[in-house]
């Protein structure tokens, strides 16, 4: 708990930083523009609120943390009252009740992180036994290091596949045929008036995203083998190593990931609005369409469909490394990503939500474009294809980084699995496998470790 309290700490030190700064220029915009006068009076003490509350959350000043809390509450209220006289003409709209989340959900948070972080303990008289001393302060350290070492990791990452190119190639081949297939269901597939034939064709579709993306995977995870031998890195002789041992090993899991991506959607898709006529193709809907931008209100329904997708496609992204690198079924691959959830549960949730902190960072250059979307500004069409290649930017390394995760995550089980299964998995020194992406702070970390059986990917 402590390690998800830093977390989640650290994620709201950065948008309540984001968010203020954004308020302070739509201030600015609006004390210079007629009309907007007094909706930039009413965002500023919001803009002051989020910009001191990320300076306390920085500075640990604990005190405070249950005043910030009580102030998200008292902000919506003070918005409620303002869009009571200023916008809706003294009539409650639904859209009062969608904005619930915007101001609880960082009133939650906050409050977490004061119940759940652990208060940092004053420094140790010299007098004490140096080996007392030494020993408390490796405990104090150890879940602040492996923050450190899970954020190191993600920079890390974005070096290593600066450094090896090919492993780009998969994921962008990936990130294609799905736009495609999304595009064309926007514009040129539709629902026939049989539901269940309908719904079958749907899962098809579904089904060949699942597949590309779990075959390209496995396809990445050959050249980071290739990596780990010493080998000249080749897509080529990477996908045609994958197709031949591994393409049918892997259709049962795209199987299931497509089932319960389908009901996943058909849950999302039944709070959708309705009565929408069929589009027509253009540069502006595509963007809309692959960004993810419309105009529902956002919604505690909404953020849970979100996370269980996500659980779901970390979860698949765990089994591929076992499938290619183990060798194992999709059935006993699934069963050993589970098992690794069950035993190392802190770190699969480091992962999943350092993962979702970054989608959401990289997620902030769309906010613009989608307010001037809702209010129907006229965009060329230049900046829509740039967010096309934005999104597809984003897509790339959302994927790329949930799969790196996962695979250290597996190679570094196998490991401890390896060394007896004794003790947690922090006191096992990760594997060879990735070195290039772990702290050089620590030697432990990046010392070289023979895995033997299936932790060090062996090659046929």
């Amino acid at each position: 708990m402590d390690l998800l309290a830093k977390i989640l700490r650290f994620a709201a030190i950065v948008i309540f930083n984001l968010v203020g700064f954004l308020y302070i220029a739509v201030i600015i915009y609006g004390l210079s523009t007629k009309g907007l006068e007094v909706v930039s009076i009413h965002l500023v003490p919001e803009a002051i609120f989020l910009l001191a509350s990320a300076y306390i959350l920085k500075k640990r000043k604990r005190r405070f943390f249950p005043y910030m809390t009580l102030g998200f509450v008292l902000f919506y209220f003070e918005n409620l009252v303002y869009r009571y006289f200023f916008v809706t003409n003294q009539t409650f709209e639904s859209t009062d009740i969608s904005n619930i989340p915007f101001f609880l959900i960082p009133a939650i948070v906050v409050g977490f992180v004061w119940k759940f972080e652990k208060e940092p303990q004053p420094k140790l008289d010299n007098s004490v036994n140096p080996n007392v001393i030494a020993s408390i302060a490796r405990a104090q350290d150890a879940p602040k290091a492996g923050f450190k070492q899970g954020w190191a990791f993600f920079v890390r990452s974005l070096m290593f596949v600066v450094k090896h190119p090919p492993l780009l190639i998969p994921l962008i081949v990936s990130w294609i045929i799905y736009a495609s297939i999304v595009l064309y269901t926007r514009y040129y597939w539709s629902f026939p008036d049989n539901f269940l034939l309908g719904l079958v064709e749907f899962y098809g579709f579904l089904l060949i995203i699942t597949y590309v993306v779990c075959l390209l995977n496995m396809v990445m995870l050959e050249i980071i083998r290739q990596k780990d031998e010493g080998k000249p890195l080749s897509f080529i002789q990477a996908f045609s190593k994958v197709f031949s041992t591994s393409a049918v090993k892997v259709i049962p899991l795209a199987v299931f990931f497509a089932i319960v991506w389908l009901v996943i959607l058909v849950l999302r898709a039944l709070t959708s609005r309705k009565g929408k006529n069929k589009a027509e193709p253009s540069m502006e809907d595509a963007a809309v369409t692959l960004a993810g931008i419309d105009n529902n209100p956002f919604n505690w329904y909404s953020l849970g469909l979100y996370m269980m997708e996500k659980l779901l496609r970390m979860t698949v992204f765990l089994a591929l490394p076992a499938i290619v690198w183990g060798e194992q079924g999709s059935v006993a691959a699934f069963k050993k990503a589970v098992s690794i959830i069950k035993q190392h549960p802190v770190q699969f949730i480091s992962a999943y939500g350092l993962t979702g902190i970054v989608a959401i960072i990289m997620s902030i250059p769309l906010i613009p474009i989608s307010i001037l979307s809702e209010f129907d500004a006229v965009i060329p069409d230049p900046v829509w294809m740039l967010v096309i290649l934005y999104v597809g930017v984003t897509w790339i390394l959302g994927v790329y980084l949930e799969q790196m995760n996962t695979a250290m995550l597996y190679a570094w089980h196998m490991n401890w699995e390896n060394n007896g299964a004794v003790g947690d998995l922090t006191n096992t020194p990760k594997p060879r496998l990735l070195s290039e992406l772990i702290s050089e702070e620590s030697p432990t970390v990046i010392a070289p470790v023979v895995m033997p059986q299936e932790g060090n990917i062996p090659s046929k």
